[in-house]
């Protein structure tokens, strides 16, 4: 496809992604756009995504769902996902998203706090010569 086309193209995919009126559907074709969206597009199409999956009516699906976006989703919709993951041990699925979205949680987490350590306190220690 020409690049030129390439915004008008992603801008329908992403209205008839929107219309679906199935959340799972929907959770799915916008999972599936986000790859091929600009970076500044993809945490509000997540955001969507996640939305659409915390909709669900039947749990396990919307915990598979919610399995399924915790790696793609950025540090501001972590809180989000943690909302809509259900924490019931009677769905088989629940615990998985749970652990999915903390995994995701600690990647981000860790690297904070590997940034503030090295640029934080051990950034002023003295230096061995």
């Amino acid at each position: 496809m020409p690049e030129a086309e390439r915004p008008g193209v992603l801008a329908q995919a992403l209205a008839a992604a929107n219309a679906i009126t199935d959340s799972y559907g929907r959770a799915w074709a916008l999972k599936e756009l986000v790859p091929h969206l600009p970076a500044a597009e993809r945490t509000a199409v997540l955001s969507q995504a996640l939305a659409a999956a915390a909709s669900i009516t039947t749990t396990d699906s919307g915990a598979q769902w919610l399995t399924e976006l915790a790696p793609l989703l950025p540090a501001d919709l972590l809180p989000q996902a943690l909302a809509a993951a259900p924490r019931r041990p009677d769905f088989a699925v629940g615990p998985y998203a749970f652990a999915a979205v903390m995994k995701r949680a600690n990647a981000f987490l860790m690297s904070e706090t590997r940034f503030w350590y090295i640029s934080g306190p051990a950034a002023r220690l003295p230096r061995r010569v």
